[in-house]
């Protein structure tokens, strides 16, 4: 299913991004943004190949938010709260990856 309608977008994106490599050259920092994306072209068609990969990694996103979130808060809470909340995040994202994967 994603070779048949993932594929053709891909191909049409790949040969957008050769035609404005071709024709833009002065702008350093759009030659910049092109050569990383092709020199990035086999990691981002890896889902195409696997469907386990998912084409999104919002679900990765909001596991980590918690930890991103809580940081600088645990530092300044007092040290059982903190931990209960560190404890508790840690578990869903545990629960969560179990889930996806």
């Amino acid at each position: 299913m994603r070779q048949e309608l993932s594929r053709p977008v891909l191909e049409g994106f790949w040969a957008w991004v050769e035609e404005i490599r071709a024709k833009y050259t002065a702008n350093e920092s759009l030659k910049k943004a092109l050569t990383y994306t092709t020199n990035q072209r086999t990691y981002l068609e890896t889902y195409l190949e696997d469907g386990r990969i998912p084409i999104s990694n919002n679900d990765c996103k909001t596991c980590i938010r918690p930890f991103a979130a809580g940081r600088k808060a645990w530092l300044f809470a007092n040290p059982p709260a903190s931990s209960r909340c560190l404890f508790l995040a840690m578990f869903e994202f545990l629960f969560h990856i179990r889930l996806v994967c």
